[in-house]
């Protein structure tokens, strides 16, 4: 496969550069194309394969805040945190689909299943796929699995909903 980074750094209501995959989409395209911000954006690289596909991958050192409190003698990555990873991951393709105006975001509106088949440890990769089905005018259908080497760990189903981007500002961010 030849990639092609891709990067972009657009101002805030340019559109980044549409993908037609595969394409790997470097540090800086992903901030471009996420809201998510440290310590919160999980997602390290991606690569877009289609209009429907993206892999990608997540990781939290020993150091990372949400492992620091989640079970602190037994560092574990919370299920919670795949699944926005999961998220995260197709919020990218999502972001970079070309019928998606700057005036929409993405927003996790259901999940519809999730199973966690095995814990991911600190300093482990987490290696995930999603495939990303447009629902009508209002969101897309999100199939996703994460593994850590050849296994398994998190299979999950979710919606994303589109919102207008104006209607999730905070009160306190006015």
């Amino acid at each position: 496969m030849n990639d092609v980074i891709v990067s972009g750094s657009p101002t805030s209501l340019e559109r980044p550069e549409v993908i037609i995959g595969p394409r790997l989409l470097d540090a800086e395209s992903i901030r471009a194309r996420l809201p998510h911000r440290e310590p919160f954006l999980f997602i390290t690289h991606a690569v877009v394969h289609t209009d429907e596909m993206i892999k990608g991958t997540a990781h939290w050192p020993n150091s990372h805040p949400i492992i620091a409190g989640h079970f602190p003698t037994m560092g574990i990555v919370p299920g919670v945190c795949q699944l926005e990873a999961m998220a995260q991951l197709a919020g990218l393709l999502i972001a970079s689909s070309p019928e998606l105006g700057v005036e929409s975001v993405g927003v996790l509106g259901s999940i519809r299943r999730a199973a966690f088949k095995a814990p991911v440890w600190p300093n482990q990769e987490l290696a995930l796929e999603c495939i990303v089905r447009r629902l009508g005018e209002a969101g897309f259908l999100v199939s996703g699995e994460g593994r850590v080497g050849a296994s398994i760990v998190v299979l999950a189903e979710f919606i994303v909903a589109l919102r207008p981007r104006d209607a999730l500002i905070s009160p306190s961010n006015v």
